[in-house]
């Protein structure tokens, strides 16, 4: 990852072209939206490099058919959600706290109807969710594993308890409708 590379050497005076100074920056959203969506808690949360790298270069392979500006359209849309919402910068510039409900409010909007495909919200959530479910922290401490669940359940009871298989890594039980 030539941005991550880039990203670690700016202290150091490094100059970085167009398309990898956009890298670093896409790599720092991402870094914020993993944190957001799964932030530290009883557990280690999402916001970590490891999960950066996968969910950038998921994006870069195309994987799970996702294009190549997944990110960008991204970023675009948490800036310009709410036309004149920012004083000043955009979703990168606000607080921490600012950012969580402007990714709630652009959560619930994406999530609620069917999603015309590919949204980059929907895309990058599920990468989102991917890196951190595959990674030794979600796989781990938040998932168990069944090698071969005894029987089907259609209606599994969610409790505070309730740990999901790490058997559904993808997050296919819980995807939504996507409008075709």
């Amino acid at each position: 990852m030539e941005a991550l590379g880039c990203a670690a050497l700016l202290g150091g005076a490094a100059a970085c072209s167009g398309e990898v100074a956009e890298g670093v920056e896409q790599g720092a959203m991402v870094g914020v939206l993993l944190g957001l969506v799964i932030p530290q808690g009883e557990t280690s949360g999402a916001g970590n490099q490891g999960n950066v790298e996968f969910v950038l270069r998921a994006v870069d392979a195309g994987l799970m058919g996702t294009p190549r500006d997944t990110l960008a359209r991204l970023a675009q849309a948490l800036d310009g959600e709410v036309p004149g919402l920012f004083a000043t910068g955009g979703f990168m510039d606000q607080s921490q706290a600012r950012q969580a409900a402007i990714l709630g409010e652009y959560d619930r909007k994406v999530f609620a109807a069917p999603i015309a495909f590919p949204s980059p919200w929907f895309t990058a959530k599920a990468l989102i969710l991917m890196a951190y479910y595959t990674s030794e922290a979600g796989a781990s401490g938040q998932l168990d594993y069944e090698i071969a669940p005894g029987r089907y359940d259609r209606d599994v009871p969610v409790t505070p308890a309730f740990r999901p298989l790490s058997n559904d890594y993808s997050a296919n039980s819980i995807k939504k409708k996507i409008a075709g």
